[in-house]
């Protein structure tokens, strides 16, 4: 009796962490993806807007308003993932970036951390092009005011 509860805690344990890696593994799905997906992009026009960021950029009608735009928006990206590829935009004349929901929303990142994030992100845009930044829309998870005020002051440092 005492051994058949022993095996079965042992097996709760183990069931327990496979289940806590397998949810690790989903929320952090965004690593595991290919890391070239920006290239199923066609390369930028010199002087395109180009628009680029996670499902909102990706969703978004922006063919039908905008002649001539570059819409390179990746679901489930976060701002670091962005970051990795937005170097690849040269030639673009202004990047505009949307990107952070899923930072803030999913992975639950604090303010300061989504500013050092965008920091980084804004030191990666190619020389030349213009970023210009966009706030994060609403979500259900959280109230996105703190971090939007925090990219006001980013872009106002920055002059962005």
């Amino acid at each position: 009796m005492a051994g058949a509860l022993a095996t079965s805690m042992v097996l709760n344990v183990v069931l327990v962490c496979l289940a806590g890696a397998w949810l690790a593994r989903r929320r952090r799905r965004h690593t595991m993806r290919d890391p070239s997906a920006h290239q199923m992009f066609a390369p930028v026009v010199d002087g395109q807007l180009v628009f680029a960021g996670d499902s909102h950029v990706r969703n978004a009608p922006l063919g039908e308003l905008l002649a001539g735009v570059s819409q390179r928006g990746i679901n489930g990206e976060r701002i670091l993932d962005v970051a990795e590829w937005v170097g690849t935009l040269r030639g673009a004349r202004r990047v505009v970036l949307m990107v952070g929901t899923n930072d803030w929303a999913y992975d639950l990142a604090t303010v300061d951390q989504l500013v050092e994030r965008w920091r980084v992100l804004l030191d990666r845009v190619p020389v030349g092009a213009e970023p210009v930044m966009l706030g994060l829309p609403p979500v259900a998870a959280r109230d996105v005011t703190p971090a939007n005020e925090a990219l006001v002051a980013l872009t106002a440092e920055r002059g962005v």
